[in-house]
């Protein structure tokens, strides 16, 4: 896998590290969730498969970091 940066790698979902299993929503789940849960969820996807892109030589370091911190500013994503 690619060497973390440090700083995109590192967002906290309330307080603990983000994982895979908070990117798999159940569709019951899904329909209790808030706008900012949903938003939350939505861009944790879009992150994991950013990851799997680099993680398998789909793209570049450079357009993954690039393409990760546009993803953070449009969704309005602090880093924590």
């Amino acid at each position: 896998m690619a060497e973390e940066s440090g700083t995109m790698d590192s967002f906290q979902c309330e307080g603990k590290k983000c994982s895979d299993m908070d990117v798999n929503v159940e569709d019951t789940e899904w329909d209790s969730l808030s706008h900012e849960e949903k938003n939350r969820v939505l861009f944790l996807r879009q992150k994991h498969l950013l990851d799997l892109f680099l993680e398998r030589k789909a793209i570049s370091q450079a357009q993954h970091d690039k393409s990760l911190h546009d993803l953070t500013e449009k969704m309005g994503m602090a880093e924590q």
